[in-house]
């Protein structure tokens, strides 16, 4: 692991000048976001900072001389503008590979613990296994895709609600999840005891007061 305030700690301010002359406003406004927040929203403030973060990226990628970069699809902008700057300073152009944005428990916005809208990877099986049986119906194909090794046929039939009830679709998805962070054995047991509380749960609702 390298921290890239191992370079940027000890770059001068005439450093960081030269850094910004190896890319254009004009370029940096073909950033999506940039672009329809210069058009549609003109109230709302672009700062220089912004402006900075995929130069940042791309010189971390000079400095580690990266061959090969995963990013999300949103990361594309800044992932593009890497080759030019490895370029300059004599190095072979990495390859940039892009990822669809896992959406999160809330089946909108993309995951994140900011949001509270993920499942941390650092959950215990229990937690991680119901924050799972939550998930939307509507990102069940998304979910299976991105954290699954499950093949196409597969998912499409886990998937249909014509084959598989979607209650039943979330427990293997939540069971392929646990399993993949802490093994079979504890996927078997989260669903042990997510299945006690659910009929416990049910019970409690159909119980008559005395």
């Amino acid at each position: 692991m390298t921290y890239n305030g191992d370079w940027f700690g000890k770059m001068s301010f005439l450093e960081v000048l030269s850094l910004t002359s190896k890319m254009t406003v004009q370029r940096m406004l073909e950033r999506d976001d940039f672009t329809k927040r210069f058009k549609a929203e003109p109230s709302v403030p672009i700062y220089l900072h912004e402006c900075l973060y995929p130069l940042m990226q791309g010189h971390d990628s000079v400095e580690i001389r990266a061959d090969v970069e995963l990013g999300g699809s949103e990361q594309l902008f800044n992932l593009m503008g890497r080759p030019e700057l490895q370029e300059e300073a004599g190095q072979e152009p990495q390859i940039c590979l892009t990822l669809p944005i896992l959406r999160g428990l809330d089946g909108v916005r993309r995951m994140g613990k900011s949001l509270g809208n993920y499942v941390g990877v650092g959950d215990t099986p229990r937690d991680m296994f119901g924050k799972s049986m939550s998930v939307p119906d509507a990102l069940m194909r998304e979910w299976f895709e991105l954290l699954t090794d499950r093949g196409e046929a597969e998912i499409a039939r886990l998937t249909d609600p014509g084959q598989a009830h979607p209650r039943q679709a979330k427990e293997v998805l939540a069971r392929d999840i646990v399993t993949f962070y802490h093994g079979a054995a504890a996927a078997d047991a989260a669903a042990r005891e997510f299945a006690d509380m659910s009929s416990r749960a049910a019970a409690t609702r159909w119980t008559s007061p005395r």
